[in-house]
């Protein structure tokens, strides 16, 4: 609602990622927001819309929410650059017909919420530019439910009285929220830093969702007190911010194990190292063999390494979407036993990053 201001102010606006697996309640969550822009429309299908078409969609609404759905890290580079220029308010610069040189230069004019079963990982940079709420849990208590019970009865009637009660404080916005805004930060930077490695891009994303609740709960009945809001935000932001780590590094490792499988006369030996099922399109390895490696490719190419246990971790780790849990047999370390591998761990092929080109058997996967 104030996204023109804010924008103007810290020359950013993040999108909204909401990830998690079906039925974990993204559609309601995304639902119950278009609400308080009254009826809301079906979204904008990322799979089926071109960069073109995609950024002329979001220029038609100021100040109001965009819903961006079916997300994947198969969508188009084009569209990965509207986003990566969508965060500073640009989306692109196109000729105009005429014998001058003029350009038109289209811009985003709302805020935007994205979802999707993959986290979008294509490019770091990408990632960066997204504030991510992981939605985990199916299982709802009692209260959660008779919550959204209520909530889907005062839909009927809409939410923009909501909307019309949060506009009446834009001066009060418009008048404190770059100095807010500033203090929150340096008051922070220190704070988190000294417990965690984070950017100052996340800090700033941190500051810009604490600024209005702290302007405005004096003004409105809120539902929690700021301190456990902002501890919850933090939280939430370390935890992208590991899921980074996590991405980046699993990353390195199957850049080592495809450049590996690229030189002629491999010593990766199908059966040996791996196995892959091209039906369920899983891909069994066994990292203990794998894992010499990741060691010998991130030395010679003067990346900092992990060790065998760490590494082990973050690819088995829930932060790693292409790893399959072992929900048949008992492990601690979430092992699965293949022949003629043994015990071994198991992925899918389409979630494990992109671009690697590993080529096995005459198959190229895009992992």
């Amino acid at each position: 609602m104030y996204r023109d201001f804010i924008l103007e102010l810290t020359g950013f606006f993040p999108f909204l990622f909401l990830f998690g697996d079906q039925g974990a309640g993204k559609s309601n969550f995304v639902n119950f927001f278009l609400h308080l822009f009254g009826e809301p429309n079906h979204g904008i299908s990322l799979l089926n819309s071109t960069d073109k078409g995609f950024s002329r969609s979001l220029t038609q609404r100021n100040n109001a929410l965009y819903y961006l759905k079916e997300y994947t890290n198969a969508i188009d580079k084009k569209t990965v650059d509207v986003f990566k220029t969508g965060y500073d308010g640009e989306l692109y610069t196109m000729a105009q017909k005429s014998n001058d040189n003029k350009t038109t230069t289209l811009e985003i004019s709302s805020a935007c919420m994205v979802d999707g079963n993959e986290l979008p990982t294509s490019e770091a940079a990408l990632f960066a530019r997204m504030i991510v709420l992981h939605f985990e849990d199916n299982k709802f208590s009692d209260e959660s439910t008779q919550a959204y019970k209520i909530l889907l009865k005062e839909k009927e009637q809409g939410f923009c009285n909501i909307t019309r009660e949060l506009l009446k404080y834009r001066n009060v916005i418009e008048s404190r929220f770059k100095t807010v805004f500033d203090s929150i930060f340096y008051e922070l930077k220190p704070e988190i830093t000294a417990v965690t490695e984070i950017s100052d891009r996340q800090i700033k994303h941190i500051a810009l969702l604490l600024t209005p609740v702290q302007l405005l709960q004096n003004y409105l009945e809120l539902p929690f007190d700021y301190s456990t809001y902002k501890q919850s935000v933090i939280e939430n932001t370390i935890k992208q911010n590991e899921m980074a780590s996590t991405i980046k590094d699993v990353s390195l490792f199957w850049e080592a194990i495809a450049f590996k499988l690229s030189q002629p006369k491999s010593e990766i030996k199908v059966n040996t190292h791996y196995l892959k099922d091209p039906v369920n399109k899983n891909l069994f390895i066994k990292f203990p063999l794998l894992f010499p490696y990741y060691k010998e490719y991130v030395k010679k190419n003067g990346f900092n390494d992990l060790d065998a246990n760490s590494l082990k971790s973050l690819l088995t780790s829930k932060g790693n979407t292409s790893f399959i849990q072992n929900t048949t047999q008992k492990s601690r370390d979430k092992a699965i036993n293949k022949k003629p591998l043994g015990s071994c761990y198991r992925f899918k092929y389409e979630d494990i990053p992109e671009s690697m080109g590993i080529i096995i058997n005459d198959v190229e996967l895009n992992l």
